[in-house]
């Protein structure tokens, strides 16, 4: 009987060895299961911000649910996931700074939505003005031209066009031919055409105008927008080279009227206002109805000298009172 308790003892001694082997394997198994579960806590809550527990408790195991497909989307949705990136925890100020950058853009927007409606605005009223005085000074001018024109040539007719209309070439569809379009322009970009008749002709072109019609042609015209806004000091440098002797006795004539003052520019007492013209000439004729001449002459060879000469200070007999050298209206 001892011998048989002998041998249970050594074979429960036996199982107490394995079963502390199997106790020591489990504790080993347990430790390395709440490192996993530690791990998976950790991971849990940097890359979800949820706490394995709470959502433990929270979850139902659902009995018809479909692992293999649950596992394709978690795997899908870890991989988006992963592409994001990590979390920016510097984005809530990042949005901020964001914001006040869009809300300073909007206002600086807003401001220059208002600034260029306030600028079309005033160019609009501009437009509108310059249109006004365009007009009125066409008309002006188109009176005057008229009637220097007549005074200069003796007779026959002249004009100002705008040329109010033009046409260009459309073509909205591709399919369609391109066809030709009569549109109107803006008085303040219309171009101008000038027509002249003088007396005798009935020319189509300008070129059919002779060198001296064309001159006074333009003589007349400048004079028409001089007479229509006057000023006390006017140059004209060589108008006259292209005329010929009779012409440049009515360019004279022309002249001296502004030089006196017209009947368009008189003050409300009568008087005239007349200009004063420094006219660029070589013509004698001219010369001579100026009232003093300034000009440059070589007495001897390479030595220029000034001169100049009053006409009040010419004798009876065409003779130039005696004078010294450098004295006169152009001295020194």
């Amino acid at each position: 009987a001892l011998e048989e308790l002998r041998q249970d003892g050594k074979a429960t001694a036996t199982k107490l060895r394995h079963a502390e082997q199997e106790k020591s394997n489990l504790q080993v198994k347990q430790a390395e299961i709440e490192a996993r579960q530690e791990a998976l806590r950790e991971r849990t809550l940097a890359d979800f911000q949820a706490d394995v527990a709470e959502v433990a408790g929270n979850w139902q195991r659902p009995d018809d649910r479909e692992w293999s497909g649950a596992r394709q989307r978690l795997a899908k949705l870890e991989k988006e996931l992963a592409d994001l990136g990590p979390v920016n925890l510097a984005a809530l100020d990042e949005l901020e700074e964001a914001q006040a950058r869009e809300q300073f853009l909007a206002k600086g927007h807003d401001d220059l939505v208002s600034a260029r409606d306030k600028l079309g605005e005033v160019i609009e009223g501009i437009d509108n003005t310059c249109r006004r005085l365009f007009d009125d000074t066409y008309r002006q001018v188109r009176t005057n031209f008229q009637t220097l024109f007549r005074k200069l040539f003796g007779g026959g007719s002249a004009d100002l066009k705008l040329e109010r209309w033009e046409t260009v070439i459309e073509q909205k569809n591709p399919e369609e031919p391109p066809r030709e379009v009569r549109r109107e322009v803006d008085v303040l970009e219309a171009g101008l055409e000038i027509v002249a008749q003088p007396p005798g002709k009935n020319p189509k072109i300008i070129t059919q105008l002779s060198g001296g019609e064309k001159a006074l042609t333009a003589i007349a015209l400048l004079f028409a927008v001089y007479q229509t806004r006057p000023s006390p000091f006017c140059i004209l440098d060589e108008v006259d080279a292209p005329l010929d002797e009779a012409n440049v006795d009515v360019y004279n004539s022309v002249v001296r009227e502004f030089v006196r003052g017209h009947a368009d520019g008189t003050t409300a007492d009568g008087s005239h206002k007349g200009s004063q013209f420094i006219v660029i000439t070589h013509k004698k004729r001219t010369m001579q109805r100026a009232d003093a001449i300034y000009g440059i002459t070589q007495n001897e060879r390479g030595v220029s000298t000034k001169i100049s000469v009053k006409m009040e200070d010419v004798d009876g007999h065409g003779e130039l009172v005696t004078t010294v050298r450098g004295a006169g209206p152009f001295a020194g």
